[in-house]
């Protein structure tokens, strides 16, 4: 579970940097600037989702007060990042309703303009098409008074009069096919991007805050605030949980209690006494030596909480425990390296605060 936690909370800090930096660089001009404002609003993310575990961490290494301090201190953060999650938010929906608003407009210039169009055309003549008026014109001037009129510039004869009458009667003709063809194709064009438009497209309506007004029957403009300011904070408040669960839970699991050890599997006291990393005393007499492990089985208690004993006060009691035996007792730092040892050998956690080491979750037995 612990993995999956720290899986969201890292997830969430890669989006909350990703939201906050995005804003740095939409807001700033475009330039060195514009990414440096994204970097830093993106580290400012990265610290405020880390605050709380940061802050548990602290506390729980032995100082509470300094804890308390980075927690507070880096809530400051946590505004920062929602301030800046909130403008890429507000941003991201205002380009949006722009959007909508030009497509909207364009879409009513669109339908104004074919209603023109349509209105126009209504009003031309009956007119046939183009080619076919321009043939007749070009058949009718192979007529021979055609040229006898000089093409129709001296038109004196009836019969000239008549034809040049028909030639002016078919180029009106002409024009009016030209004009209707021209509007035609353009309110074909119209007509077919304003099929492929979506009306619904263009509505000017932004359906969470729409659904919040509504719900809560405030402002629009101030349910699109809400709702942005509601999204980011629960990015943020999600991903700093997350945090702070997966280092509360990874810590739980580094204090398991400790398990019993048995007999038939206590350390000899050769092997105790054979460490590597350990120089062993010199003994001047016979007398056997006090087993750790032993020790350990018999004096001390494995407890649910966060109790904590100085590894030195342990060594204290040993001694005593060890000359009521009749047994030596090995010197302070030796005894500190194999207990350490030896709780890691059980996986229990010893933290060192300053220069003296704890063993969390143990107690002396009565």
């Amino acid at each position: 579970m612990s993995y999956i936690l720290w899986f969201l909370a890292y997830v969430g800090a890669a989006l909350s940097a990703a939201n906050a930096g995005w804003y740095g660089l939409s807001a700033s001009d475009p330039g060195m600037g514009a990414y440096l404002s994204a970097a830093v609003l993106a580290f400012v993310a990265v610290l405020a989702v880390h605050g709380l575990a940061i802050g548990a961490h602290v506390w729980r290494a032995g100082h509470p007060m300094l804890g308390t301090l980075v927690a507070v201190g880096l809530l400051t953060c946590f505004t920062v990042t929602l301030g800046g999650g909130m403008g890429t938010i507000v941003n991201r929906a205002a380009g949006t309703e722009a959007k909508r608003t030009d497509l909207s407009t364009k879409f009513a210039d669109d339908r104004a303009e074919l209603s023109r169009i349509e209105r126009k055309r209504s009003g031309l003549p009956a007119a046939r098409p183009s080619g076919t008026v321009a043939a007749e014109i070009a058949a009718t001037k192979r007529n021979r008074l055609y040229d006898r009129s000089k093409q129709c510039t001296n038109a004196t004869a009836t019969s000239s009069r008549k034809l040049c009458a028909t030639i002016d009667r078919l180029g009106a003709e002409l024009a009016a096919a030209y004009q209707a063809e021209r509007l035609d194709a353009r309110a074909a064009a119209l007509r077919d991007r304003l099929h492929q438009a979506n009306p619904e497209t263009h509505r000017k309506t932004d359906a969470p805050a729409t659904a919040m007004a509504r719900l809560l029957s405030i402002d629009p403009g101030l349910a699109s605030a809400l709702y942005a300011f509601s999204v980011s904070l629960a990015l943020e408040l999600g991903a700093m949980l997350a945090m702070l669960a997966a280092e509360l839970t990874s810590a739980a699991r580094r204090r398991q209690p400790l398990q019993p050890i048995p007999r038939a599997e206590l350390l000899p006291v050769e092997i105790l006494d054979t460490q590597p990393e350990i120089d062993a005393p010199q003994i001047s007499d016979n007398r056997p030596m006090a087993r750790v492990d032993q020790f350990v089985l018999e004096r001390l208690i494995a407890t649910e909480g966060d109790n904590a004993i100085d590894v030195a006060a342990i060594h204290t009691i040993y001694c005593a425990w060890a000359e009521k035996l009749g047994c030596k007792a090995l010197a302070r730092k030796k005894f500190e390296s194999l207990f350490v040892a030896l709780c890691g050998a059980v996986g229990h956690a010893v933290e060192r605060r300053g220069k003296r080491q704890y063993a969390i979750g143990l107690k002396m037995a009565a």
